[in-house]
């Protein structure tokens, strides 16, 4: 499969926003270069990255004004800057000017709740799971820009509720005994259901992209082990959210794909992985896009992360970079205690 066309639908896909889409094209684009062997592929995602972060950057003229935004606003304008760095575009005024604006802002209203004190709200709602996710990637953000808060909160904190949290993992009933024949009910029932566990795979693979460093293309050994809980949870998702949302459940299933590779676990090696790459790459459309409407852009990215190879196939060795030593040092700090070497 070409994905080069797909790869340059993100141009007319985002004709007219890419300022308010940004931080996804700069990610998005920067992540796909990371997965793929192809030269060509992987060179045009990385220059698509550079130039937007260029284009990030042209566009700040007062660092003052970007970091007295609202809440919202701010968050978003830290993690630009983050991923904009990472691409070659520092900003050392709007740096810090933001990391003043975030030191000043207490800690549990920047990330969503007091990972310090307790556990996220309910997440036997999607709300709560995504309120969490939420919390995580602020956190991220935040630590990977050099916030000082006092007592230091970080992702390890928030991560750390984790374990707790898998106590509301959805998990598909046990098979119906029907003594009149009738066909069993449904693994996902009612449309709520559908959407608590949707949030919940979200939450689960921007657990993956926090410990990858938004990077690495795998996590190495001491976080597979640690995270067998997520593993076994995504996989269960994959079909019940396919047979629930059918084609709208394209973007998390593609989501969820990536974030079982960075686990380890390849199109050939569990069933439910080959199923929902082969409906991914069937769910292309004619101009080499994936989705419909104002997120199809993010849906094709989030297909271009699930299809990728070659770095892909990256192993933990140790020192296997700085991103992945990163993500071990984090996870491990947060959910338990294994030898990283």
């Amino acid at each position: 499969m070409d994905l080069l066309p797909s790869l340059e639908c993100l141009g007319p896909l985002t004709h007219g926003r890419a300022p308010s889409l940004a931080l996804d094209l700069m990610l998005g684009t920067r992540l796909i270069a990371r997965g793929y062997a192809n030269h060509t592929l992987k060179s045009r995602a990385q220059q698509l990255a550079e130039q937007h972060a260029a284009e990030w950057r042209a566009r700040i003229d007062d660092p003052a004004a970007a970091a007295a935004a609202p809440l919202p606003r701010l968050r978003e304008a830290l993690a630009e800057l983050v991923e904009a760095e990472r691409l070659g575009q520092p900003h050392a005024a709007l740096a810090l000017a933001l990391r003043r604006a975030v030191e000043a802002t207490p800690p549990a209203d920047f990330l969503g709740f007091d990972a310090l004190r307790g556990p996220p709200p309910d997440v036997r709602v999607g709300a709560g799971w995504r309120l969490w996710a939420r919390a995580l990637l602020h956190a991220y953000t935040a630590q990977r820009a050099g916030v000082a808060w006092h007592p230091a909160v970080g992702v390890a904190d928030v991560l750390g509720w984790l374990p707790r949290l898998r106590a509301h993992y959805w998990a598909p009933p046990p098979p119906a005994v029907a003594s009149d024949g009738a066909a069993p009910a449904a693994p996902v029932s009612t449309l709520a259901e559908a959407t608590r566990l949707a949030e919940q795979s979200y939450a689960l693979t921007h657990v993956l992209l926090v410990l990858r460093d938004f990077a690495a293309p795998r996590v190495g050994a001491p976080l597979r082990a640690l995270l067998a809980p997520e593993r076994d949870a995504m996989l269960a998702a994959l079909p019940a959210l396919r047979a629930a949302l059918g084609d709208a459940a394209l973007d998390v299933t593609a989501e969820l794909v990536d974030a079982l590779k960075a686990l380890g676990v390849a199109d050939d090696a569990h069933p439910a992985v080959a199923d929902a790459s082969a409906f991914v790459r069937g769910a292309r459309r004619a101009d080499g896009s994936w989705g419909d409407g104002g997120l199809a852009y993010h849906t094709t990215i989030a297909a271009l992360w699930a299809l990728r190879d070659g770095e892909a196939r990256w192993r933990w060795r140790g020192g296997g970079g700085e991103e992945a030593r990163w993500g071990a040092e984090v996870g491990v700090a947060a959910l338990g205690e294994v030898q990283i070497s």
